[in-house]
């Protein structure tokens, strides 16, 4: 069986995670996908097969896999993936679970430092990709409300100032 691990959390609980992985599914071979900043630690274990490198350091997108990688992964035949996270829903996860597709393996798995394995869903994908599609409908008409409201403060700002530098006018008894 063929495991390609994610690493999407710190590299001391990944590297514990590839361990347990490795004495729980013996004989099983073990690859990670990783950014460049932390190749040369992972690199270094003796229970991986393969170490696949990204392009820079950021998160993980289509852009920063690089097709190359993309192309490797599909060639390499896992049987599953995991991504391990310290929650759901933050750091590089989403990004993952946006490019899973590509990468033609057929059982999904993520984790939480508990190590429990749980499946992800087509339908995961779908209510993630649901959401980025929301937040971008509801995203653009937010942006122009407030760069009309920031205009708005802009120029009241203005106006008052205007209103500062004007004389004062004191009514007298004879203007009664």
């Amino acid at each position: 069986m063929k495991i390609l691990i994610i690493r999407t959390i710190q590299v001391p609980l990944a590297l514990k995670l590839i361990k347990e992985i490795g004495e729980k599914f013996g004989g099983a071979e073990i690859s990670v996908l990783t950014n460049p900043q932390q190749f040369d630690r992972v690199k270094e274990l003796s229970e991986l097969k393969q170490v696949f490198c990204t392009r820079s350091r950021r998160d993980y997108s289509f852009m920063t896999i690089g097709l190359m990688n993309i192309l490797k992964i599909r060639k390499s035949d896992f049987h599953s993936v995991i991504i391990p996270h310290m929650q759901a829903g933050i750091g590089g996860f989403g990004n993952v679970l946006a490019i899973l597709p590509l990468l033609k393996i057929r059982n999904w798995f993520h984790c939480s430092t508990d190590w429990k394995l749980i499946e992800i869903k087509k339908s995961t994908l779908w209510t993630l990709f649901l959401k980025t599609l929301l937040s971008a409908v509801f995203f653009i008409p937010m942006a122009a409300l407030t760069l009309v409201g920031f205009l708005y403060v802009l120029i009241a700002d203005r106006k008052i100032r205007d209103l500062s530098k004007t004389k004062r006018w004191y009514a007298g008894y004879g203007d009664l």
